[in-house]
């Protein structure tokens, strides 16, 4: 699809019926250039394809969030084979085991912490995290704030597509 093309066909055609027809109305006009040029077609060829992306999309995402709960089990499986042979090591008093394709040796871990209650850890323990409330900002910038370090975007278009 050349969209080029239809633009420039588009409005070659658009030109040629007003000068034939310089008191035609809006809607006729956008009537006869859909009877005349592929442009509306091709619009509307690409929204339903877009459709389709989105239903693909969707279809992955599904699947992704299956192979997550399939990844999780495996996981939970995993952990699960892992402490039975820790606990079974110990049980039998082996610390190191050796075969031909695997290697096991039961070691200690670093200490971890524990915060059982973090409202009473003292503030030089804790880090502050500041970040620009954007919500306000964009309201004081509306309300006519003038400021180099913040600005408001150009507006933006976008399309909306309904179906039903």
């Amino acid at each position: 699809m050349n969209i080029p093309m239809l633009v420039a066909e588009w409005q070659r055609i658009r030109e040629a019926i007003l000068i034939t027809c310089p008191d035609i109305d809006a809607e006729t006009l956008t009537d006869t250039l859909d009877g005349e040029a592929a442009a509306l077609d091709a619009v509307a060829y690409l929204i339903r394809q877009a459709r389709e992306d989105d239903a693909q999309a969707d279809a992955v995402a599904s699947m992704i969030a299956d192979m997550r709960v399939r990844m999780a089990r495996h996981e939970h499986r995993s952990d699960t084979r892992r402490k039975a042979a820790l606990a079974l090591m110990r049980a039998i008093g082996v610390r190191k085991i050796d075969r031909p394709d695997i290697s096991a040796s039961v070691r200690k871990n670093a200490a971890k912490l524990e915060i059982p209650l973090e409202s009473a850890v003292p503030s030089e323990y804790c880090e502050v995290i500041t970040k620009p409330d954007r919500s306000k900002i964009k309201a004081a910038l509306e309300n006519g704030l003038e400021a180099n370090w913040a600005a408001l975007a150009e507006p933006t278009e976008s399309l909306t597509v309904r179906t039903k």
